[in-house]
């Protein structure tokens, strides 16, 4: 059985490696400006909005399921 990455996935993890980067270009000195921090807060708020939506739809399709299963008993 194959198993794909998704797009969503893929862009994730791109996300991921640039923040490493980011981190490690700061371990080694590098300087933010006060624009740089906002748009760390703009991404943030956006990661964590995003977060909250898709684990209420993942709790929603687990609530389906088990109404589903019980409804098939």
């Amino acid at each position: 059985m194959e198993n794909k990455i998704t797009k969503e996935e893929l862009l994730l993890n791109q996300i991921i490696d640039s923040c490493n980067q980011i981190i490690d270009n700061l371990s080694l000195g590098a300087r933010t400006t006060q624009a740089d921090y906002n748009s760390l807060g703009y991404v943030y708020s956006g990661i964590t909005a995003l977060q909250n939506r898709i684990s209420v739809d993942l709790d929603n399709q687990i609530t389906q399921d088990v109404q589903n299963a019980k409804n098939n008993v």
